[in-house]
């Protein structure tokens, strides 16, 4: 069981089904059960989905990543390829000891210098190869903030990132801006590495899994221009910077692989759903929007016999001072409609801008604290949900496939 503390959240039987669903979602998209169905190694011959790559026709073999599911991806590789590793770097948000990876800390989900520092040792592992090697990369959410090297002065990047985070734009806006202020970004990262075979091994966090978002798609090529960035620094107000153009096409020795995203979560809460007993059905794989209101609307959904699953990611306008993250503002929202129902929404890397995963609300909240929509105000879901016991604790786990949302009702 991912979530630490169940039994002090399943109060009653809707509850503790809510949870159980939950839970076999996040278990499902655990790197190492990710990594089992697409990677696999038979002697010389290394599976990655459809590809196989002979390993004895490459002089070295280097692996490298970025994101909240770095360490974990880093782990079950080195099971695979033992002693084939010749050099390896990752840089996540956590700090671990491997046996021939090494792994830099960095922070999240604001770029600091330390974050600058690592990238270019990273770049640095790169320059070493040559066409004659091979690259192995993961890359899992959070890899926007985790691996940068700015091609504007590292403030400007700093407060446009800031800017950002507070503005209530989209993924996909924030990473189309990204991509024009890096030197990594937007399909840069593998041009460093002297026509290497360069293989990119994708978790997508990004709705949709465009993989040119990803990460913002550091070893894609890059679909959007400096006046795409320009348009939606116009929309959201964002401080005005410069703007470099990124790759439009990559050579081809450069392949990319998505192993894991929320579908797989979603398909696995349904499958649950049913062996309990529920019927079930999945709403989108691509929710997007306001999570107070995106709360508020599935709440509104709810239905009697069902489990009705949503995943995607969610935006928090800040207008308040409080402490929270998307998903806890979801569960927050939901209390406008929550009738008999009862909604999570948690994120499947554990840690929801803060130590929580997320939150689980039914009419039991309401009875606790029925003052709300003060919270809600205040962009202060975190402390709404401690007071009336209904964060979900998970821990870090290590993986990043967006937020997950269920809506279930008796």
């Amino acid at each position: 069981m991912l979530i630490k503390n169940f039994r002090n959240l399943a109060r009653n039987r809707q509850r503790k089904l809510a949870l159980q669903i939950l839970n076999a979602g996040m278990e499902a998209v655990l790197v190492k059960n990710a990594i089992k169905r697409s990677i696999s190694r038979d002697g010389d011959m290394l599976h990655i989905k459809e590809m196989t790559y002979k390993l004895s026709s490459f002089d070295k073999v280097f692996v490298v990543g970025f994101g909240k599911a770095s360490i974990a991806c880093a782990k079950e590789i080195e099971k695979i390829l033992s002693d084939h590793i010749n050099d390896g770097l990752v840089l996540d948000v956590s700090s671990a000891k491997l046996k021939k990876i090494k792994v830099k800390k960095c922070t999240h989900p604001v770029l600091s210098a330390g974050n600058v520092r690592n990238t270019k040792a990273l770049i640095s592992l790169l320059k070493k190869a040559d066409k004659t090697d091979l690259i192995i990369c993961f890359v899992s959410g959070g890899g926007s903030a985790i691996l940068e090297n700015p091609a504007i002065p590292l403030n400007d990047y700093i407060k446009m990132n800031k800017a950002l985070l507070k503005s209530g734009a989209e993924i996909h806006e924030m990473n189309t801006i990204r991509k024009h202020m890096s030197k990594v970004k937007g399909g840069q990262l593998p041009l460093y590495a002297n026509k290497a075979t360069f293989v990119s091994i994708i978790l997508s966090d990004v709705v949709g899994d465009d993989l040119s978002f990803i990460a913002s798609g550091p070893t894609v090529a890059d679909k959007t221009a400096a006046k795409d960035a320009r348009k939606i620094i116009k929309k959201y107000k964002l401080p005005d910077v410069k703007l470099i153009e990124t790759p439009s096409k990559l050579p081809e020795n450069i392949h990319n692989f998505l192993i894991l995203n929320n579908v797989m979560a979603v398909e696995a809460m349904k499958h649950e759903a049913e062996k309990l007993g529920l019927k079930a059905k999945i709403l989108s794989t691509k929710e997007t929007g306001e999570a107070r209101i995106i709360g508020a609307y599935l709440a509104k959904q709810a239905k009697k016999g069902y489990a009705l699953i949503a995943a995607g990611e969610t935006t928090v306008t800040v207008k308040g001072n409080g402490k929270g993250g998307r998903n806890q503002e979801v569960a927050l929202g939901a209390l406008k409609n929550i009738g008999d129902a009862v909604v999570i929404s948690a994120g499947t890397d554990g840690i929801d801008n803060t130590p929580a995963a997320g939150g689980i609300v039914d009419k039991t909240s309401l009875k606790k604290n029925p003052d709300y929509k003060k919270y809600l105000d205040d962009n202060n879901a975190f402390n709404y949900l401690k007071k009336t016991n209904d964060l979900i604790f998970t821990g870090k786990t290590g993986t990043n496939v967006a937020d997950v949302m269920l809506v279930l009702k008796l």
